[in-house]
């Protein structure tokens, strides 16, 4: 519950200058007037999480299979790729299990690699991101902070998310890609799908760079996510998957597709 504003502990910086060393507080900009109350909740958080859905097929009717990306293509399309910078910016903000966070590699590395040079991390493959969000109240943060359930919680919610991949020739994955599934998707199609916490800033530089707006230099080593992994709001998925296609594609310029399928020229129809 809410109390009186001038109850709780306060923290308040006392001025101890003299006329020899002057007064540091006034060079920094402290107000020794002012106190401020310690342990003050928000009016309001927004909590974030991620869900990935990884498809794999099966070989031989049995051995998964991750749907690698050639290679060249990744290399030569990384920086014009919107599949790169989707990967890019997710895995930026969540926290993907080390062995497929190949995205990681790359930034460090800086420069084009070769499969062979990720090593033990799986190189460049097909992966989907969805985010949720969900928007806590003052009253809700109290009740987290008491170690009581809060009323968000009680209230079930349906999130739809549509993911396009566009098979375009430009794309890090394009049509020619699927010529070794038979010009379609596998038939043993299948989806391996798990959540991915917020990524946390627990390197105190960062808290400094962002403070002052310098840019944050990427911490590569593996820490903890409080307080985003001790908490879970998405709770069930589904992954409903089609294939549509473009009726233009590989139709030459000055032709159309007539309704039975037919191609004819422009000059034709007139």
């Amino acid at each position: 519950m809410d109390v009186d504003e001038n109850t709780g502990l306060f923290f308040q910086v006392a001025d101890n200058s003299n006329a020899t060393t002057g007064s540091l507080l006034e060079v920094i900009g402290f107000n020794p007037k002012e106190k401020v109350r310690i342990g003050e909740v928000a009016d309001s958080k927004t909590i974030e999480e991620g869900v990935v859905i990884l498809p794999i097929y099966l070989e031989n009717d049995s051995e998964e299979r991750l749907i690698e990306l050639n290679i060249d293509k990744f290399e030569k399309n990384y920086s014009t790729s919107n599949y790169v910078k989707s990967v890019d910016e997710f895995s930026k903000k969540f926290v993907l299990p080390p062995l497929l966070d190949f995205m990681k590699v790359r930034r460090k590395s800086n420069s084009p690699l070769s499969k062979t040079q990720y090593g033990k991390i799986t190189p460049p493959i097909l992966m989907f991101f969805a985010e949720f969000k969900s928007k806590l109240l003052r009253s809700d943060l109290l009740k987290i902070w008491q170690g009581l359930m809060p009323e968000t919680a009680k209230i079930m919610e349906i999130d739809n998310k549509n993911l396009e991949f566009d098979l375009k020739n430009n794309e890090i994955f394009s049509y020619d890609d699927l010529v070794k599934f038979g010009n379609t998707l596998p038939t043993n199609l299948r989806f391996k799908i798990f959540k991915a916490h917020r990524r946390a800033v627990t390197n105190y530089q960062d808290i400094i760079d962002r403070t002052l707006d310098r840019e944050v230099k990427e911490d590569y080593r593996l820490t903890t996510s409080w307080p985003y992994s001790s908490f879970e709001f998405v709770n069930r998925a589904e992954v409903k998957v089609g294939l549509e296609y473009d009726k233009t594609f590989g139709v030459p310029k000055g032709s159309h597709v007539m309704d039975d399928g037919t191609i004819m020229k422009d000059e034709d129809m007139k």
